[in-house]
């Protein structure tokens, strides 16, 4: 028996209640979710985000926890099962705008009207474990949403940062040459671009936000947080750095505050980091915002990575 595998998601807009759905051009004219073929050596969830933005244009977050299988055998393919893997999203600030060819429409509906317009039976299961788990506010068996990087600083504008941010993020890291003197080599492009994918053991790009906090257009911070490392209750910080500019006026400390005060409000019990020994400046800055020694370390090429942790 062969089998063919897809993946896509249930993509639900911040707005309670509204879910985005695809028009497929074809004969039956069949209302569905966002979906496509897994390509090369993609993840299933790199291939749910990306079917989503080239299909809706849109960038979604998924939703932890949530992970649902439909099978079905191919009457034009005798022999042959489609596996289509299903996880849950949600958008924000975005007009959903149809991109693929193939397609007629990216129609936003409620729940009610979603029902209707959905064909299949087994789309419609999916649907209503996708409505029931957002209507939670939560994933289940303990799990969370996904961090809402929108809501980590109310005085600046916090986005995921892209290849397109890399100049900005390298003139800002530039500036710190210190930094680069306890942790070398000094930062280049290519370095930056690797470490936006740059991954602990067993975690994946959904659990990674590389973030920038912006003042209007200037970059002022970049963060680099990945969800629940290494356990469930736990966040870790991978890079923390600030603008030169805006150095020793509190904002760095602001910037941690505000953090902390969103993991805590999601559940989340202590954070964790790892800093480089013998260089004073984020020693003295991660003790200030009560970060403690574990006692805890591992060698890398050329420093010694010492691990601290704050309990939320």
């Amino acid at each position: 028996m062969k089998t063919e595998k897809s993946c896509g998601a249930v993509v639900y807009t911040a707005a309670e209640g509204e879910i985005l759905y695809l028009i497929i051009r074809s004969r039956s004219g069949s209302y569905g979710f966002p979906k496509g073929h897994v390509e090369g050596d993609e993840t299933e969830t790199e291939t749910a985000l990306r079917e989503v933005l080239e299909e809706t244009g849109v960038n979604i977050r998924l939703v932890p926890g949530f992970r649902e299988e439909d099978r079905y055998p191919l009457p034009q393919k005798p022999g042959t099962v489609k596996t289509v893997v299903y996880f849950l999203g949600v958008y924000e600030d975005q007009t959903p705008v149809c991109q693929e060819k193939e397609l007629s429409a990216a129609k936003l509906c409620t729940y009610a009207e979603a029902e209707k317009l959905l064909r299949f039976r087994r789309a419609k299961r999916i649907l209503a474990l996708a409505d029931a788990m957002i209507k939670n506010g939560r994933a289940p068996a303990g799990g969370r949403m996904s961090i809402d990087v929108s809501k980590l600083s109310s005085g600046y504008e916090v986005r995921r940062l892209s290849p397109e941010d890399v100049p900005a993020v390298y003139a800002l890291a530039s500036g710190n040459p210190q930094y680069y003197k306890y942790c070398p080599p000094f930062v280049t492009e290519e370095s930056i671009i690797s470490d936006m994918s740059a991954l602990p053991p067993r975690k994946e790009m959904k659990d990674k936000y590389y973030v920038g906090y912006f003042d209007g257009e200037k970059l002022v911070a970049v963060l680099d947080l990945i969800a629940e490392c290494p356990d469930k209750d736990t966040a870790f910080i991978g890079f923390f750095m600030t603008d030169a500019s805006v150095q020793n006026a509190g904002v760095g400390s602001g910037i941690v505050s505000e953090l902390m005060e969103y993991l805590t409000r999601e559940g989340y019990s202590r954070v964790r980091l790892g800093r480089v020994r013998g260089n004073p400046q984020p020693e003295r800055f991660w003790k200030k915002n009560g970060f403690c020694d574990t006692g805890l370390s591992y060698e890398t090429d050329g420093y010694t990575v010492l691990l601290q942790e704050r309990t939320l």
